[in-house]
């Protein structure tokens, strides 16, 4: 009885395929996939979770489209309360059969891997003999079902594959959400398919040349008749001869470069046609699209970023550094004052605070020319800028670098900044002083102390200045203070 019940399901969905004429036409191949995995039930229902496996048959109409028809078994559990008995009641090992039909989107194919999205239409039946007191219970004993999700398959060779995939089930009538998580391996071969004959270009040359013999007075010809046979074979259609061909089993419509492999203009391992970034940098990592890795997504590829670690929707220089005009160390977003002179002591939004010099104590770190490495003759004297930074504790070193005016403007104003922040780690490295106790300044060629027209005046105003200060929290204590 069971058998005939089987039947009523499955001669319909196999004949709804028929309304799919061009799979006789038009189908490259056909594919054979055993399935098993997990189905997972919607919470609010009185049908358990279950192992499933069945089998999956697939026809081929493009290399981007396949369709699909699917067979699936499990044993479900059944619980209900018996008003009988006034028991709860659990009938296990029910027989359950899923009959789908749809389709596959292959996305992409990288290497080994492609990707699909898949969608169809069914139905489930249980097999009960008990199925008919729930009849008008959400989970009666058939339901048709809509299935939309995703997989990859791995191919191992042209005829195997792995094959995960994932789907989404929601019944027409009661809107049950289910899960199926399945797994198999697929195994394929040509179906209705013509062998590709390769084409074999026949030239014939032939000449008589005719000699008449002195002595017997014959017709001789010579034997220069001969037949020049040349193949020209090319499996992968992509214009390169088996012979000079390094890929021969190239995906059809994808450009090739002269030795029948896909162009790759970028040299970065993913070829054009599935490149989303065709111009990367070389000897640059990227991922299977072919971009950079960007891990704060400002734009700028790692290996270009300056500022890896920049928070998300703040603009950026093409270093991939945050904007910051008026360069008081808060991002342009963040800041209160946007113009803020360059050099005054800010707080976290942005603007000026008032600082008291809690010692008048300044020094001269001279530099070599073009150099912002901390000369040893002036490590004594950081040393008792440390000391005077860990008797006030609360004080912040303000660290002013300036250069000569030899170079442009903008190269002094890094190389200044490179200074200034070598004496920080300097300082940081060797006595412990906080970072955030520390302010740089790069000034570059703006504030000389002696004449750049001289050897001796450009070394002096190499240099950093530092200046040991004290925030003030109003006006009214900086007055007190004084």
């Amino acid at each position: 009885m069971k058998s005939l019940n089987a039947y009523r399901f499955v001669v319909p969905f196999l004949f709804a395929t028929l309304l799919f004429p061009q799979l006789a036409l038009a189908e490259t191949s056909f594919t054979i996939t055993p399935l098993f995995g997990g189905y997972f039930l919607e919470g609010n229902r009185n049908i358990g979770n279950s192992l499933i496996s069945g089998l999956s048959l697939n026809f081929s109409l493009s290399k981007k489209f396949i369709t699909e028809m699917t067979y699936l078994r499990g044993d479900f559990d059944l619980n209900f309360y018996d008003i009988n008995t006034k028991k709860c009641i659990t009938y296990d090992g029910i027989d359950t059969h899923f009959f789908h039909i749809g389709g596959h989107y292959h996305v992409f194919k990288y290497k080994n891997f492609i990707p699909y999205v898949a969608g169809g239409i069914g139905l489930n039946h249980m097999y009960s003999d008990h199925a008919d007191m729930f009849r008008h219970n959400p989970d009666r004993h058939y339901q048709f079902q809509v299935n939309y999700g995703a997989g990859i398959k791995y191919r191992i060779s042209d005829e195997l594959a792995f094959r995960w995939d994932v789907r989404h089930l929601i019944s027409f009538e009661h809107k049950n959400n289910d899960l199926s998580i399945l797994m198999g391996i697929s195994y394929s071969f040509d179906f209705g398919k013509k062998e590709q004959k390769p084409s074999i270009k026949k030239t014939y040359l032939s000449s008589h040349i005719e000699k008449k013999s002195s002595t017997q007075g014959k017709t001789v010809q010579k034997k220069s008749s001969h037949l020049v046979k040349k193949e020209t074979i090319d499996t992968d259609n992509d214009g390169i001869l088996d012979a000079n061909d390094i890929c021969p089993k190239t995906t059809p419509a994808v450009e090739v470069d002269e030795y029948g492999c896909p162009k790759d203009s970028d040299k970065d391992g993913v070829y054009d046609g599935i490149d989303r970034c065709p111009k990367t940098p070389l000897k640059v990592s990227v991922n299977i699209f072919g971009c950079a890795p960007d891990h704060d997504r400002d734009g700028v590829i790692d290996a270009k970023d300056k500022c890896a670690d920049t928070p998300s929707k703040i603009p950026v220089d093409s270093k991939g550094c945050p904007l910051d005009e008026d360069r008081d160390g808060v991002f342009d977003p963040h800041d209160i004052c946007p113009k803020t002179p360059y050099g005054k002591v800010v707080d976290s939004k942005g603007c000026p605070v008032l600082t008291k010099t809690l010692k008048t104590f300044r020094m001269k770190i001279e530099f070599d020319y073009k150099s912002a490495e901390v000369r040893p003759i002036y490590h004594k004297d950081l040393e008792k800028a440390a000391k005077e930074m860990i008797k006030f504790r609360k004080a912040l070193a303000i660290i002013e670098s300036h250069t000569d005016s030899i170079g442009s403007n903008v190269y002094n104003i890094n190389l200044s900044n490179e200074r200034a922040e070598s004496v920080k780690n300097y300082l940081n490295k060797n006595f412990n002083i906080p970072l955030n106790r520390m302010l740089t300044f790069g000034f570059g060629e703006a504030k000389p102390i002696a004449d750049n027209q001289t050897e001796i005046g450009r070394q002096k105003n190499r240099r950093v200045e530092i200046t040991i200060k004290e925030k003030l929290l109003n006006k009214k204590k900086a007055k007190n203070s004084e």
